[in-house]
């Protein structure tokens, strides 16, 4: 997926996958990985613009979380074992 974004040029950039999630007020952000550099140059980038080309990767980071939260649930009973 590519995405208008850094610095506000008219480059495109790919977007590798995106990497963490915040929320500030109602506004949700997500941190994006892009594609050919390195985890320092990760940006912020709002869900509205990110849904604009790049939805299927907050779906696939979205996905991530959850089956994550699962698997912790699922072994939280086997954690207070001896």
């Amino acid at each position: 997926p590519e995405v208008d974004a850094r610095d506000g040029n008219q480059a495109k950039y790919l977007v590798e996958k995106v990497v963490g999630s915040r929320t500030v007020g109602k506004t949700t952000s997500y941190k994006v990985r892009w594609l050919g550099y390195s985890p320092a140059e990760d940006s912020w980038i709002k869900e509205s613009e990110l849904r604009k080309s790049a939805s299927e990767s907050i779906d696939d980071y979205l996905a991530l979380v959850e089956a994550k939260e699962v698997a912790f649930r699922r072994a939280a009973p086997l954690r207070g074992r001896s």
